[in-house]
């Protein structure tokens, strides 16, 4: 009876060492792994939410792009930008005898973006050469550094107050050089104005 006690104990011992001690590693194994992909849902799921939130502001976000690419364009674009202000003159009640652009030269603090120096003449009435100005420097779109603004009576001897003064003024105009995926893109230019 002692030795079918001991035959029947080690035959569980055995079971349990080769069966069922093995199986029940497997299945906490198993359980902790599936614990583990439950938590690696959760945080997928928020994931997910956050895209879909984006997602569904992507025609604001593609709205802002188009308006950042318009002040900061791929290309000079310095013809459309110098018909830009010629129309923007006559608008105003001014005239526009001369508009000139120079080459992009790529800033040194700022790679991948360069400036353009454009020079702009305009005469025309005191207040609505001032409406001009601000055209220029508030209302285009187009990101403008107006760093030069000189107003003269257009006759030799007039006053500022007269018929017609002239407006001169000199700023840069910026470009990026270089599209999203790092590529270079062409900073074309228009032949001057004058």
């Amino acid at each position: 009876m002692f030795g079918a006690l001991a035959g029947a104990v080690a035959l569980s011992a055995l079971a349990w060492f080769l069966l069922i001690g093995p199986q029940r590693d497997a299945t906490v194994g198993v359980e902790d792994e599936t614990v583990a992909a439950e938590g690696q849902v959760v945080v997928e799921q928020r994931k997910l939410a956050r895209l879909n939130t984006e997602f569904a502001d992507s025609q604001r976000f593609a709205a802002e792009l188009a308006a950042n690419r318009q002040a900061l364009p791929l290309v000079a674009a310095t013809g459309d930008l110098l018909r830009e202000l010629q129309n923007a003159g006559e608008a105003a009640g001014v005239t526009v005898p001369s508009l000139s652009a120079g080459s992009p030269v790529e800033l040194k603090e700022n790679a991948g973006v360069a400036s353009v120096t454009i020079t702009i003449a305009a005469v025309g009435q005191m207040q609505k050469l001032q409406r001009f100005l601000d055209q220029i420097q508030r209302i285009q779109p187009r990101a403008m550094l107006v760093y030069t603004v000189t107003f003269a009576p257009n006759d030799s001897g007039g006053s500022l107050t007269g018929a017609t003064s002239q407006l001169t003024v000199s700023a840069q105009i910026f470009v990026a050089l270089h599209t999203a995926s790092g590529s270079t893109a062409p900073a074309t230019t228009a032949p001057s104005a004058n």
